[in-house]
């Protein structure tokens, strides 16, 4: 089959994080069927059109469209409509439809299954649909929602959570719940042995979000228990807040700062540390906590959004968002030794589900019912 993936997140060139759980599940889906991606994202630094088409393989295609951003969201729509139009006819025939994360401008899609006839998926990724979100979507955005889902032969939301939110806003018949993609061939077991017990967080450090300052006082809360330890720290974000915080408060043999990481850099942290951490004020089924897993390494988590479906006991430590001092007490277990499940498990348990053979069998099973 050749399935067409058009995404409203995806890594470009004015955000190469952006959605790269998005091109990972597209990426597994061309190891057993032909793939071309197509996306489109306003720039505000150029005045006339661009179109790159990146070939990677006989399998996977991307092209993505670079159009010059208006002021006025309305434009911005019409804009994207016709770069998808426009893509969609370079790339010629396909089979069927992947979309993924709902926006306005995915109304496209229900032209495309009424007037061309083309059916759809939609892999929904976007903590907006939580529950506890609900009152941040406006009424225009649920009847524009609405719409997009009734079209689309399946919804594959990558977290029961979040199939729980997107059925608020319209009852589904037909989904299946897909988790995130991990590269089980890249994140692997390494016997690490530290010197002293050493913590690990990566994440694009926006503290509304991955709550970086409360990370900071209970690393400050451990040290000044008298425990040694090292605490790794950054991503793909601002480090400002951190440096200040690590010099301010004499903290410079605790934390070690880290700039952006490639895929390979982050497997190679997390084979090397003895605890992930994760501290979200809100999250769906973030990626890094499996691959974690993947790599035997145990992980100290808020119990937020879809993560407690995907974290088995034993393998890690679920803490009550924002409590500092069970973040804190966590740590200090890990520190003084706590068990956890074997490496071979916990690996075993992402090979068994979110490896890329398995992500692409489901995927590849949905696409033959929907197409049949």
């Amino acid at each position: 089959m050749h399935i067409l993936f058009v995404s409203s997140w995806f890594p470009s060139r004015l955000d190469k994080f952006n959605g790269d759980f998005v091109q990972r599940h597209a990426k597994a889906v061309s190891t057993l069927n032909k793939v071309t991606v197509i996306f489109t994202i306003g720039d505000k630094n150029i005045t006339k059109w661009e179109t790159i088409e990146k070939k990677e393989s006989k399998n996977y295609t991307e092209i993505i469209t670079y159009f010059p951003k208006s002021k006025f969201s309305i434009l911005n729509f019409f804009k994207k409509w016709k770069a998808l139009s426009q893509m969609e006819k370079q790339v010629g025939s396909y089979s069927m439809i992947h979309a993924n994360v709902i926006h306005y401008h995915m109304l496209w899609l229900v032209f495309q299954r009424i007037i061309h006839k083309k059916k759809y998926v939609i892999t929904e990724h976007s903590t907006l649909f939580l529950e506890e979100n609900s009152h941040r979507i406006t009424l225009f955005q649920k009847l524009v929602y609405k719409i997009i889902l009734q079209y689309a032969s399946m919804v594959l939301p990558v977290s029961k959570r979040l199939l729980n939110g997107i059925q608020n806003i319209k009852p589904i018949k037909n989904y299946q719940i897909i988790p995130n993609v991990v590269d089980t061939s890249l994140f692997q077991i390494k016997d690490n042995i530290n010197s002293i017990p050493t913590f690990l967080h990566l994440s694009m450090l926006k503290d509304s979000h991955k709550n970086i300052s409360g990370i900071l006082e209970a690393i400050k809360t451990v040290k000044e228990k008298g425990y040694k330890f090292r605490f790794r720290i950054g991503g793909n974000g601002d480090v400002t807040m951190i440096e200040n915080f690590k010099t301010k408060n004499y903290l410079n043999e605790y934390i070690e700062v880290l700039n952006a990481l490639s895929h390979k850099e982050v497997s190679n942290e997390m084979k090397n540390a003895d605890c992930f951490v994760l501290f979200s004020n809100y999250e769906n089924q973030p990626c890094v906590i499996v691959e974690s897993f993947s790599c035997g390494t145990p992980v100290i988590s808020t119990d937020v959004g879809g993560i407690n479906e995907y974290f088995p006991k034993n393998f890690g430590i679920l803490i009550e968002k924002g409590n500092i001092l069970e973040l804190t007490n966590a740590m200090i277990k890990v520190i003084e030794g706590k068990n956890f499940t074997s490496k071979e498990t916990m690996n075993n348990y992402v090979e068994k589900n979110f490896s890329v053979k398995e992500i692409a069998t489901q995927f590849n099973t949905i696409y033959r019912n929907v197409i049949t």
